[in-house]
């Protein structure tokens, strides 16, 4: 995370100098909107976990490469059996903490139906770098920065509880769809261990292509498309209720008279919008079943 934290903030920043542009090039209007707020935002969603999914699958790379990862497995297949998995889940709930698609796909080379099902099930719920930001802004809301445990950080101390409270409960629910899932097919574990070696760079340069390509070739399309139908949804609302908003703005704005102020009017604006808008309505809607949490 702390080496991937600087090209990803190059690559939003990046992003960011293209928006803003385009909107001073182009007129405000649908179009516009789309480029920059659909388009650009979902493609700026995409590409800024590159570093992360990149780091992780090199260094895992560095380990299959030299020969130790086989022995991972092998090591693990005792303690994934108890749970009705084999050595195999292993890589790919590794690979899960940087990216869910590239690690299910992964999957693949799990030969028992079974327990390559119960892998893609349990892999996504471990801590992807997608929800980094979320554990992040969930801890700095909560937790004071003057809370300290010893000489730990409770901050750092609870992120590291989010990641092995993940771990956890994969394990666990693999446990249960172990008696779930029910199978004639008999698991087998067998892996040739190579000899220890030196790691090739080709090797690792070409792994880590391959997986930031099918990522950004896969997931970046889906991502996409959610990305646009989530602007549209967030964008635009009931003419009438907009209409509405509009008409009680351009009075408030008329008489003020500062930045500051001006600024205030605009955020409040654009938070009645969203509300008024169809993503908005939606939410209300499935708000009584997410209200108990």
């Amino acid at each position: 995370f702390y080496l991937a934290e600087f090209p990803m903030q190059w690559i939003e920043t990046g992003f960011s100098f293209i928006t803003q542009k385009t909107r001073a090039v182009l007129p405000d209007n649908f179009f516009t909107s789309l480029l920059t707020n659909g388009i650009l935002a979902g493609l700026s969603g995409i590409v800024v976990f590159v570093p992360q999914i990149a780091l992780l699958f090199g260094f895992i790379s560095l380990l299959e490469d030299s020969g130790y990862m086989a022995r991972v497995s092998f090591i693990m297949d005792k303690l994934m059996r108890k749970v009705g998995l084999n050595g195999r889940s292993v890589i790919p709930l590794i690979s899960g903490m940087a990216c869910a698609v590239p690690a299910i796909m992964s999957t693949r080379t799990i030969s028992n139906k079974k327990e390559r099902l119960v892998t893609i099930l349990i892999t996504p719920l471990m801590s992807c770098s997608a929800r980094l930001p979320v554990y992040t802004l969930l801890i700095c809301i909560m937790i004071p920065s003057s809370y300290r445990l010893g000489f730990f950080d409770v901050k750092g101390l609870l992120l590291t509880a989010l990641y092995l409270l993940g771990i956890i409960v994969a394990i666990l629910v693999a446990a249960v769809l172990k008696y779930i899932l029910k199978t004639k097919e008999r698991s087998f574990f067998m892996m040739e261990l190579p000899v220890y070696r030196i790691p090739q760079a080709k090797t690792v340069f070409l792994t880590m292509f391959e997986k930031v390509k099918v990522f950004l070739l896969d997931a970046g399309k889906v991502i996409m498309i959610i990305s646009i139908i989530l602007w549209f949804l967030t964008s635009y609302g009931p003419k009438k209720e907009f209409a509405a908003i509009d008409k009680n703005y351009t009075k408030a704005f008329a008489q003020a008279n500062t930045d500051s102020l001006k600024q205030e009017l605009t955020t409040a604006m654009e938070t009645q919008k969203l509300q008024a808008s169809y993503a908005g309505h939606l939410g209300k809607i499935i708000e009584p079943v997410i209200k108990p949490l």
